[in-house]
């Protein structure tokens, strides 16, 4: 049947249109068992060299095939391709052929995806694909949020339940429960879609608030206690349990009790353990453990120089200096100084 059906066409294609040539190649090697390399050479061998023509005949070699094909001058990039599958040319070598073969990023994924079933991820990333590219090659929603989960959760509406869908979707597109929950702080638009969204990839409370603490905000922390429907002072010793920064669980524990200070005091300092007066510190965002050194407005030298004037701190005492040997300090770096430099000096008690 080859050698036969390739005599007579041999002897009535060279007048066949360049698109029809195209086509017949292309319906050819998408027939699957009904392939022949004579079909290629009878269709459009006679527009190449007689030497070429014979290569196109016998070459084992994807790229030789690839180039002779170009040669011709009539085969789309899409009908080549076809070609290789038909040829049974193993993915690797395809993929490295791509740029070869110069057929666009999106439409190479496709075709490589349909006709090798490769992952469309994977033949992105060998291609260098952009996160449009993989779009428009077709990717899901499920792969586009594994090449590209930024991207992909910052295009996102602000509707709650595209959230809910978001967080099984993180899971899927194999990101754990821990990484879901840090792209969810980093992306969630708002406080209630971070809480939609961690509540439908951790079922758990405790286990979702050990998760969230160390990368969401307060205000996404206390709309996730709300989702689950926490008292503020289960809030707290939620908090409390998992091991959340201080200043971070009594900012909390104030958004849970909507700004009310006193009811804020109870609960943080039968919880966390701390006084009324550290706890409308953090409440102002100031860290009790903190030292806020004395503002000099001169130069480092300055700096130093104060601090030889004050000596090192005696650890044997539980203050590591007075208030009159603070003075005495001051006043004599005020002397050492220029008459144009200026110090800012509080008053010390």
């Amino acid at each position: 049947m080859h050698s036969g059906s390739s005599s007579c066409m041999s002897a009535t294609l060279p007048t066949v249109a360049p698109d029809r040539a195209n086509a017949m190649i292309a319906d050819a090697a998408s027939s699957g068992d009904g392939w022949s390399r004579e079909t290629l050479v009878a269709v459009v061998g006679h527009r190449l060299a007689e030497g070429d023509r014979s290569d196109l005949a016998t070459t084992n070699d994807p790229s030789r095939l690839v180039d002779l094909m170009g040669s011709v001058g009539v085969l789309s990039p899409e009908t080549m391709l076809r070609v290789l599958r038909a040829e049974s040319v193993d993915l690797d070598m395809v993929v490295g052929l791509i740029p070869t073969v110069g057929l666009a990023v999106p439409d190479a994924i496709r075709q490589v995806h349909a006709g090798w079933g490769a992952d469309r991820l994977s033949v992105g990333m060998e291609l260098g694909a952009t996160v449009d590219e993989l779009r428009a090659a077709g990717c899901s929603p499920v792969e586009m949020l594994a090449a590209s989960p930024r991207e992909e959760l910052r295009r996102l509406d602000t509707r709650e339940q595209t959230w809910v869908n978001v967080g099984p979707t993180l899971l899927e597109a194999g990101y754990t429960e821990a990484e879901a929950v840090a792209h969810l702080a980093a992306h969630a638009p708002t406080p209630s879609t971070f809480a939609a969204a961690v509540e439908a990839v951790v079922e758990n409370p405790w286990q979702a608030l050990a998760l969230a603490v160390p990368r969401a905000q307060p205000d996404d922390l206390a709309a996730l206690t709300e989702r689950f429907e926490m008292s503020p002072s289960d809030t707290a010793a939620v908090l409390a349990a998992v091991g959340a920064p201080l200043s971070t669980a009594v900012s909390v524990v104030g958004i849970r009790c909507d700004d009310d200070r006193e009811a804020t005091c109870e609960i943080a300092q039968r919880h966390f353990g701390i006084g009324r007066d550290e706890v409308l510190a953090r409440l102002e965002g100031i860290d009790p453990n903190v030292v806020v050194p004395i503002g000099l407005a001169g130069s480092p030298g300055e700096l130093a120089a104060l601090r030889h004037a004050i000596g090192p701190p005696d650890i044997g005492s539980s203050m590591s200096i007075d208030s009159a040997s603070l003075r005495e300090a001051l006043a004599a770096l005020v002397r050492q100084v220029p008459g144009d430099a200026e110090i800012e000096m509080e008053r010390v008690t």
